[in-house]
């Protein structure tokens, strides 16, 4: 037996051995590498065909803990007090800031400020700013509640520095405007300014028979914060404005608040040790890469990129990235989706960057305007 046994493992050695050897001759370097990779490659979650419409936790009412709608928004989702954003910025004396508070020159290249090209000696003091946030409004109607959002970020960004007035006295009207490169401000100088919009939610959120796509929708769901899930900003896609983004990865969009166009690290905690080196983060409290985000259009949550307690993408997402599972909250064991993590996301993406499709149904009239 032991003989035989021998006998059989040398013949299966022989014939992998074969196959691979027929593969190498088949195959181009280009294409091997390629064939491997599929085979091998298990850094980004494949997206089943599985479907979770009428399973167990496939719907979701917002009163079934017997809470008021409203009450359980404030005690679950969204943020519940107005505060003030404040930071402080002097890059004549701070080498860190330097390195990190851009500005697009006059040929739109992007650009850091240089204390050589800051020519008035009143900006050596820098500059600070001090920016109310207002909650996240909630009305409930019969079938749908009502989310009222000014659109402005609970945390820093560098663009509310656009909104300070120059201590110059050059002709435009935004910090460090007297550098002799360009017009100054952070980044494209556009300023972030409030809007209120109002937008509609099923108060029960219920996995549809066939999910419907995400084409026509310029944003998919509200951050706990009040910041809109965009699929573009201006009409311009992330591949479009990706060298724009603040230090939260995200923009604001003109005259009309501040956009999140993947996943906010904000809420998830990602640090990527390569972008604005040296900034002080401050994020939301116990971030980390499963945390809830906020809600899609269809009323479903939208937590971080992995699975709840695993620190590991879910393996059992459908074509939308959802699926059903812990979450460690109040929607536990109830459908969920997780955003694409940013790790993922490379040049030339330009859509669906926080889920695929809405497994829900959206209401008929989901934004009041």
């Amino acid at each position: 037996m032991i003989i035989k046994d021998l006998i059989l493992n040398k013949l299966r050695l022989f014939y992998i051995g074969g196959v691979l050897s027929i593969l190498l001759v088949l195959l181009t370097g280009c294409e091997l590498a390629t064939a491997f990779g599929e085979i091998f490659d298990e850094d980004e979650t494949t997206l089943g065909e599985i479907s979770y419409y009428n399973q167990d936790g496939s719907t979701y009412n917002y009163s079934y803990l017997n809470l008021d709608v409203q009450s359980f928004l404030y005690e679950n989702v969204f943020i519940n007090s107005n505060k003030i954003i404040q930071d402080s910025l002097n890059i004549f004396s701070s080498q860190s800031q330097r390195e990190y508070f851009y500005y697009f020159n006059n040929d739109a290249n992007k650009s850091y400020y240089k204390p050589g090209n800051i020519l008035d000696n009143k900006e050596h003091d820098g500059y600070d700013y001090s920016e109310p946030y207002s909650k996240v409004g909630v009305v409930i109607n019969p079938s749908f509640f009502t989310i009222s959002t000014q659109q402005l970020p609970d945390h820093k960004s560098n663009y509310f520095f656009n909104n300070v007035p120059s201590d110059s006295d050059c002709q435009g009207d935004l910090v460090y405007c007297s550098n002799m490169l360009g017009d100054g401000g952070f980044s494209d100088g556009v300023k972030l300014v409030s809007n209120n919009r109002q937008i509609n939610f099923p108060k029960v959120a219920t996995v549809a028979v066939t999910p419907t796509s995400l084409d026509d929708y310029a944003f998919i769901g509200v951050a706990r914060n009040g910041v809109l899930l965009s699929q573009n900003v201006n009409g311009l896609s992330y591949n479009d404005i990706s060298h724009k983004l603040d230090e939260y990865y995200g923009l604001p969009e003109v005259n009309n608040g501040y956009r999140y166009l993947f996943e906010p690290p904000y809420f998830t905690g990602y640090v990527d040790d390569t972008y604005f080196t040296g900034y002080n983060y401050i994020y939301f409290e116990s971030a980390n890469r499963s945390s809830l985000i906020g809600i899609a259009l269809d009323g479903f949550p939208i937590y971080g990129p992995y699975e709840y307690n695993r620190g590991l993408e879910p393996t059992d997402l459908d074509q939308c990235r959802g699926h059903i599972g812990e979450t460690g909250d109040n929607f536990t064991n109830h459908y969920h989706y997780h955003v694409k993590p940013i790790e993922h996301i490379i040049s030339g993406d330009e859509e669906n960057l926080f889920i695929e499709c809405f497994s829900g149904s959206v209401q008929s009239i989901y934004e009041i305007k």
